[in-house]
């Protein structure tokens, strides 16, 4: 069964069972959650798009109303994440609500 949750201060990580599908590292900077590498098993972006999501609403709970992606996070994840159509930075309320992939 698919889980994502905090597996440490400043890591998400996506599990099924107990193979891990994917990480995201991240930092709180102010009122920013900053997303500094994310990783994944596959090239799965209902997958990435759990994990990024659980992070960042992670750190709207905290107060963080805004994310920025950093170049390490984006480089192995760019071509998923232009087509779930989120961008490198912006404020977490205004995510697209659905994968954008296969539509």
């Amino acid at each position: 069964m698919l889980s994502i949750c905090l597996r440490e201060p400043g890591i998400y990580a996506a599990c099924d069972g107990e193979k891990t599908l994917g990480l995201c590292r991240f930092e709180a900077e102010e009122e920013v959650t900053v997303v500094q590498a994310l990783s994944l098993s596959s090239d799965d972006a209902e997958l990435l798009d759990g994990l990024l999501r659980a992070v960042l609403f992670y750190g709207l709970r905290q107060g963080r109303g805004h994310y920025r992606l950093e170049e390490e996070a984006i480089s192995p994840c760019r071509r998923l994440l232009q087509a779930l159509g989120i961008p490198e930075q912006g404020e977490v309320e205004k995510l697209p609500r659905h994968c954008r992939e296969g539509e």
